[in-house]
């Protein structure tokens, strides 16, 4: 047991549930019907200035491969699907999805980021594998 200062004491916290504690989802909306989103997995604590910065950049100047870098560093998983199965995390994907919903994507991130309105990473939304 851990002494945390105070009468009680508690259980050390597993590495492992640390980082999953590190993982927020937000909802990305690309239509008008309620079936048009789908949820993304991010870490928050991986959103550097750097990152920020290089987005900002990426971004302005239209640059798909390096959104896509910046983006694959940040995203932990999706609810997006191929013929069934999972449609992994990778430049390659995130290119193919065209930089517009690419924006959206840092768009959504960016705004939960600075707002702190996340959903809980254990919930169904988004609860594919990368």
């Amino acid at each position: 047991m851990v002494d945390t200062g105070t009468a009680t004491k508690r259980k050390p916290i597993e590495l492992s549930e640390l980082f999953a504690r590190r993982e927020r989802s937000v909802a990305i909306v690309f239509g008008e019907a309620d079936e048009d989103r789908f949820f993304v997995r991010y870490r928050p604590d991986r959103f550097t200035a750097t990152v920020n910065a290089g987005l900002g950049e990426a971004l302005a100047a239209d640059q798909i491969g390096a959104t896509a870098d910046l983006l694959t560093m940040l995203i932990s998983g999706w609810d997006i699907a191929e013929g069934g199965e999972p449609f992994p995390v990778t430049r390659e994907n995130l290119e193919s999805l065209g930089l517009p919903l690419m924006a959206l994507v840092e768009r959504a991130i960016r705004d939960d980021f600075s707002m702190g309105k996340a959903t809980s990473p254990a919930s169904d939304e988004g609860s594919s594998s990368t």
